[in-house]
């Protein structure tokens, strides 16, 4: 839409002022844009203070900086996951696929909180095998975080039949993105948890 607005801008610009006369578009579609455009801002401005206080209530929680570190990244994967299935299908952010940030913040932090806390409990029981610990965890909190994500993906795959394009995108990024999130929370969280916790400490 701001590519027909800038082609009908050039062309007012070109013509109008051969016969003295200057033109602008204006209307409620042009001003919806800007504020469509706005509020996709704000939510990806949104997305970013939740994800930023989520790791601040992490780091105060578990009392780890490296704990809040890990979980980090095994997160940002599936959001570039979802970013890289946008790029790859030509979709750009709009409101109705923005709205997969917002949808999946929650769902992303879940399956890692659990593992780490499970893991973290073990520690200070007095166990000390790493191995064991992340086995330990994985068995306990793999399966109902599965089950879990399952539910969640089949919920959001349901949108991806709406007849509404918008609805369609924003069901099958959160698939992806809810998907890839569990697959990144059992082998990256626990491999970065058993790589770089401090053990010893």
């Amino acid at each position: 839409l701001w590519e027909l607005r800038d082609i009908l801008q050039r062309e007012i610009d070109s013509r109008l002022p051969a016969v003295g006369v200057t033109g602008t578009l204006t209307g409620h579609g042009v001003v919806a844009y800007y504020d469509a455009d706005n509020v996709v801002v704000e939510i990806l401005w949104g997305f970013l203070i939740a994800f930023s206080v989520i790791i601040l209530v992490q780091l105060v929680m578990f009392r780890s900086l490296r704990v809040a570190l890990i979980s980090i990244v095994s997160n940002l994967v599936p959001l570039c996951v979802c970013l890289l299935m946008m790029r790859l299908l030509g979709l750009k952010m709009r409101v109705d696929n923005a709205l997969v940030l917002c949808v999946s913040v929650g769902g992303l932090f879940n399956t890692t909180i659990h593992l780490v806390a499970r893991m973290l409990q073990q520690v200070r029981a007095g166990e000390r095998d790493p191995d064991l610990i992340v086995g330990r965890a994985l068995t306990a909190v793999g399966p109902p975080s599965l089950y879990t994500a399952a539910i969640l993906l089949l919920g959001f795959a349901v949108m991806g039949l709406s007849r509404f394009p918008g609805l369609q995108t924003l069901g099958w990024l959160c698939f992806v993105t809810l998907m890839s999130g569990f697959v990144a929370d059992a082998m990256l969280t626990t491999s970065f948890f058993r790589s770089f916790f401090n053990w010893r400490k």
